[in-house]
């Protein structure tokens, strides 16, 4: 494994293309878009590796129906709505208005020439009426590219709002394999809890007919009672964690956790191969979190980037045509037509337009310092993952090779306590020496598949992109 500084330099961004940007302290960042990336990892859903069809199934059930990850995904489908609102404001907008009027006559005042009908007679009426239809077209000028760059700012939204569901589905699938394998070791756990009451009733009766024979002590009965007493009282607990790990399996598949769910192996499986390690500069593209940092610190710097041109002259075209009228009557309508240009420059606003290029360019500072331990922290993950495994990997062939021993020396012990040759204090401290071996066996083969699931979290993968937001479910 590379070291820390090896790997922070390497994952510093690299040129992919002409469209790059320079941000201090940072180095040139490239402007990603989601999946069009290519990747060296494996785009094949990591959990497969298992082999384990039960497993396959339950995630892509919990990635179709986890109501957090659904309700995630309209948030991206708000960043879209939100772009579009953006790139709105770069196309020309036209609205046709229509209005009509209707006041006393004796509001108008000093009235000159003739105000009456069409047919030169006079209106008596006490009512005066107008009426007017009018088309107008606003056309933007972004000669600066202002709107452009808040609309590409949008655009980087959308990336890392998209990240981030990439993020909270990585984080579901391991979830749910976390919660997968522990019910399998709390359904084993019942088992061996089990198994030891049985072995331990089964040595309380050959203790107590050895001191019915009179072969065996009082103290030796009520020691052994005590023992298999004790072991009974796990079995509550063991119970209850097999009901609580299903719950959660179930809550995390989006159905009622109060459903068991069925179809589930009865043990662990073994570890698979380890998946090949991708190099520290595929963290950039493989890494949710670290995409969505990145669309975060080019959307800052965009911004900023438009409030510096926002101090450049605005232009602004406009134009009506329309039809406007005396009466609702009247055939001889009139057509109006305008025409207007406006250039803004601005000259004083208080300070406010500078403040808003200062506060932007803190935010895109901010967003370079988040970015940097954003993969400071992916590096970290990765080196922590496989350091974690392999250590997981030698604590079990230690518990292996306990339990082997324990197992082998209570075997004895209750072969030579049945010839009379062992004391009874020794098989009782080799038969708690044997139950509990077996017990931490299985939690280290627990921990060891836990490490291979944060393995795959830290590296990441492209297999997110295929998932895209499911369609409407109905509700329970």
């Amino acid at each position: 494994m590379r070291d820390s500084l090896l790997i922070l330099f390497s994952l510093c961004p690299t040129v992919l293309s002409a469209s790059t940007v320079e941000f201090a302290g940072v180095g040139p960042v490239q402007e990603f878009h989601g999946s069009d990336h290519p990747s060296t990892a494996p785009t094949d859903e990591w959990w497969k590796s298992f082999g384990i069809d039960e497993l396959n199934e339950l995630v892509e059930e919990a990635l179709s129906r986890n109501h957090d990850l659904r309700s995630t995904w309209l948030q991206v489908e708000e960043a879209r709505a939100g772009s579009m609102q953006s790139f709105a404001a770069l196309l020309p907008s036209s609205s046709l208005d229509v209005g009509a009027n209707m006041a006393p006559r004796s509001s108008l005042g000093f009235q000159f020439g003739d105000l009456g009908s069409a047919n030169g007679t006079t209106d008596a009426s006490s009512t005066f009426y107008t009426g007017n239809a009018l088309l107008g077209v606003d056309v933007p000028l972004d000669i600066w590219g202002v709107a452009r760059k808040e609309y590409r700012a949008s655009r980087f939204d959308v990336l890392a709002t998209r990240g981030d569901v990439e993020a909270q589905t990585m984080a579901l699938s391991a979830l749910v394999a976390e919660a997968y394998f522990d019910v399998l070791a709390s359904r084993e756990e019942l088992s061996i809890v089990e198994q030891q009451i049985s072995t331990s009733e089964s040595l309380l009766e050959l203790v107590e007919d050895r001191y019915r024979s009179g072969d065996a002590d009082g103290i030796d009965v009520l020691q052994q009672r005590q023992q298999a007493a004790s072991t009974r009282t796990t079995l509550p607990s063991a119970n209850l964690q097999c009901t609580l790990f299903q719950r959660e399996l179930a809550l995390l598949l989006g159905r009622d956790s109060t459903t068991p769910v069925p179809r589930l192996a009865s043990e662990l499986p073994d570890l698979p191969s380890r998946p090949s390690l991708a190099e520290p500069t595929d963290l950039v593209r493989n890494r949710p979190d670290v995409k969505a940092m990145e669309a975060r610190l080019q959307a800052a710097h965009q911004r900023t980037m438009s409030e510096v041109l926002s101090l450049l002259p605005s232009l602004q075209v406009s134009a009506d045509i329309g039809l406007q009228g005396r009466r609702i009557d009247d055939l001889d309508i009139q057509h109006t037509w305008g025409a207007n240009a406006s250039l803004s420059l601005p000259i004083f606003q208080g300070g406010a337009t500078r403040a808003s290029i200062r506060q932007a360019r803190a935010q895109e500072r901010a967003a370079e310092h988040d970015y940097m331990q954003v993969l400071l922290q992916a590096a970290k993950e990765v080196q922590d993952a496989v350091e974690t495994e392999e250590a997981k990997k030698l604590e079990l062939d230690a518990y292996r090779e306990q339990y082997q021993a324990a197992r082998l020396a209570f075997e004895e012990a209750r072969a030579g306590y049945l010839l009379g040759t062992i004391e009874y204090l020794t098989v009782f401290t080799s038969l708690e020496s044997e139950q509990q071996a077996r017990l931490n066996l299985l939690l280290a083969r627990r921990q060891l598949l836990s490490a291979r699931v944060q393995l795959h979290e830290a590296l990441g993968g492209s297999w997110m992109n295929v998932w895209e937001n499911p369609p409407a479910m109905e509700l329970p």
